[in-house]
Order: structure tokens, then C-alpha cells, then sequence
């Protein structure tokens, strides 16, 4: 079976950690998907050691973390049926398929990093019919860097499996409001407009810099 992947957009406050616990337990709760396993995936280090104390806090059975290259290896290789933390960073030496199972769910954090180079394509290789679900506050869209490309579904409504925005973290109250007011800045020797700092910009990104450059002297 191909691989299916889903991007869910997660605002700050959403509790992604929280949500990866209990999809986790769950999933691995799930007679229908025969004893998964499932992989916990971050870009750094410290993310990894957060999410590890949330899972243990909710005392998460079958849990283990691939701290090393070579561990994570062994661990696919075995087959082995637990909740795993790690890393990208560490498929970085996978060269070859590790485990082709269609019942292992990859969850990625912070999804909108890391994913479409190398350590993206080396994750994929090693579990070729693995699920891979993205979890991001920051999905990015742009034809060399895409997230829904990457994670998305022919399934999810508007790019997203699930969404939680600003305004229902605004809601929920895990945020505060965010109130903003455009203001002129006042430079030296009076009031500077904006799109006149604009042009300067736009004249020094050309070589006519002196104007600028004269601007943002007065300015220090």
C-alpha cells in the first residue's frame, strides 16, 4: 500500500504534544491496524526531550527512544511494535528499505521543516508504505517548499485534515488577542513615511544608494 499523508495546521496553544499522545495511544489501541507502530518525528533535540516528558507524564506504555542512527535502525529492522521517538536527523545513514509494513504511522512535527531534502527522501525510503501525518503551526506554500505537497491528502478539506487557527486558540483561551496599529516611525529630524523608506529600499536594491544610505545615517 502507498504511502497516505495529512497535514494538520496547529496553532500555538492548539496542545500538538497532547494530541500526538492520545493519537498515539489510540492508534496503538486500534484492533484494525494489527499492532502498529508508531513514530514520534522532530527536528531537534530539546522538541524530542519535550515530547518525551509529556508522553512519560501520561505514563504511555511501550514507549521508546532511538537516540542514535544505529539504534532507530535496529529498532525498524526488528520490527519492532512500540511507540518510537526520534529525530530526522537520525534516518540520515538509512540507505536502503527498513521496514515495508503498511501498518507503521509516522507523526512529524514541526512539518514544515526538514521534509523535502534529503533527510525527507532517506525517512521515506526506509518505510515505503508508512502513513506520514505533518503537524505544523506554519505550513508553508511556495513551488519549491510545500507542505501540503509534501503532507497533503486528495482527502483533506482545504489542504488540512485538521485545523486549529488563532482565533480558536483566541477562543479557547490559550492566547490573547493580538491588537495591532500601523504607526508612522519617527526617525530623527522628524516623521519618516514608510513608502518613502519603500523607494530608498527599492533605489539602494538597484545601486542608487546614496539617498538611502544618507536616509538611514540621519536615522542612527
Amino acid at each position: 500500500m502507498s504511502s497516505i499523508a495529512s497535514e494538520a495546521g496547529h496553532f500555538q496553544g492548539s496542545g500538538k504534544s497532547l494530541l500526538m499522545v492520545f493519537a498515539a495511544q489510540k492508534m496503538r489501541m486500534m484492533a484494525a491496524l494489527r499492532q502498529p507502530t508508531v513514530i514520534i518525528v522532530n527536528d531537534r533535540i530539546d522538541l524530542t526531550t519535550q515530547i518525551s516528558s509529556t508522553f512519560t507524564m501520561a505514563d504511555v506504555p511501550n514507549l521508546v527512544s532511538a537516540d542514535s542512527c544505529a539504534e532507530l535502525i535496529r529498532l525498524l529492522k526488528a520490527d519492532t511494535r512500540m511507540i518510537i521517538l526520534t529525530t530526522i536527523f537520525k534516518f540520515q545513514d538509512v540507505t536502503e528499505r527498513l521496514n515495508d509494513r503498511d501498518n507503521i504511522i509516522v507523526l512529524v512535527d514541526e512539518a514544515h521543516r526538514t521534509q523535502e531534502g534529503n533527510l525527507g527522501a532517506q525517512m521515506r525510503l526506509a518505510l515505503p508504505n508508512a502513513f506520514f501525518f505533518g503537524l505544523t503551526g506554519t505550513p508553508i506554500n511556495k513551488l519549491d517548499h510545500n507542505t501540503f505537497r509534501t503532507f497533503g491528502a486528495v482527502e483533506d478539506r482545504s489542504g488540512y485534515m485538521s485545523r486549529y487557527s488563532f482565533a480558536d486558540s483566541v477562543r479557547d483561551r490559550a492566547m490573547l488577542p493580538l491588537h495591532f496599529e500601523p504607526v508612522l516611525k519617527r526617525w530623527r529630524g522628524g516623521v519618516f513615511e514608510w513608502a518613502e523608506l519603500w523607494h530608498y529600499i527599492r533605489r539602494w536594491e538597484n545601486g542608487k544608494n546614496t539617498k538611502f544610505s544618507l536616509a538611514v545615517k540621519s536615522a542612527i
